[in-house]
């Protein structure tokens, strides 16, 4: 208690604020296109999106689905009650295991018919999350996955004036093991579950443990109200599932829409209170020369 106090009395602040990054869950109202969450194994075709398109099919097209502890403890990626929390930032997050729980994209697909080159439009390759609260905040975390290869993904923010920002994440490939999908992982060693008969086996079973949804963050301008976010998946023979978002109440180095700093940066600190001579992964409070301080969070 008596560091907290010492780093509040640093920056001018309360210890509260300097202590911890404020997170609020956004209930989508509208446009989730899947339900690629299984709550009950035996009632598989009957709990989880069944089409006959190939490409419609779970989360990879393939008919692949994640799956609730209803189905089994190990591998799943949260409760019945769809709540999960994200191992790098601590922000909560909930699914709707019982209804469409996600927004599922598309990309173009290249392929070859008899000798020749085709291109196959994307099924869908954009979708708009309405909230059902427009809020205020100053950057937006996104939750999903890739299939098939790593997903470069437009993001565009929807205020309530009429105005847009645009900016990217990347949503890494669900079984990738390179360091920047690590750092971006934030729920790890998932099983994944057919939702019909496939190339691993009948529906139902349950297919490794090695798969993981990654979180990603664009900031936004938090003088305006966001009602919505249009995502769209720009890489070709790739599929991507989006979750679920919240809001924060702290930018994001490289982020869109970052706020101007108020002044030239006077010094950089660790939540600790340790002086370093950059950004440090994670939190870091910066102090600016005209004694304002912010806090930002570098990935």
């Amino acid at each position: 208690m008596r560091k907290s106090l010492l780093i509040a009395a640093m920056f001018g602040m309360s210890v509260a604020a300097s202590a911890q990054q404020t997170f609020t869950h956004i209930t989508i109202k509208s446009g989730f296109n899947q339900d690629v969450i299984c709550e009950d194994k035996d009632r598989i075709t009957e709990t989880t999106t069944q089409s006959d398109a190939s490409d419609l099919q779970g989360i990879d097209g393939s008919g692949f689905a994640f799956f609730t502890t209803g189905v089994q403890t190990n591998g799943a990626m949260c409760g019945d009650d769809g709540l999960f929390k994200s191992s790098r930032t601590g922000a909560t997050f909930k699914v709707m295991p019982t209804q469409l729980n996600a927004l599922v994209l598309k990309g173009t697909k290249k392929t070859t018919i008899a000798g020749n080159s085709v291109i196959i439009p994307g099924s869908t390759v954009r979708g708009e999350l309405v909230f059902e609260t427009p809020v205020k905040a100053k950057s937006i975390y996104v939750v999903g996955t890739s299939a098939d290869g790593d997903s470069q993904i437009k993001v565009t923010i929807n205020y309530t004036d009429g105005t847009t920002a645009d900016g990217s994440i990347t949503m890494y490939d669900w079984g990738s093991s390179s360091s920047a999908a690590n750092q971006a992982a934030v729920v790890t060693s998932l099983g994944r579950i057919a939702t019909k008969k496939n190339w691993a086996g009948d529906a139902g079973k349950i297919d490794a443990y090695v798969f993981n949804l990654y979180e990603s963050a664009v900031n936004t301008d938090n003088t305006k109200t966001i009602k919505s976010v249009t995502v769209e998946q720009t890489s070709d023979d790739r599929s991507v599932a989006i979750f679920a978002v919240s809001t924060s109440n702290d930018v994001v180095v490289n982020g869109i829409g970052e706020v101007e700093a108020p002044s030239a940066v006077a010094a950089y600190y660790t939540l600790d209170g340790v002086r370093v001579a950059e950004p440090v992964r994670g939190v870091t409070i910066v102090k600016y020369a005209n004694g304002v301080t912010r806090k930002i969070v570098k990935k």
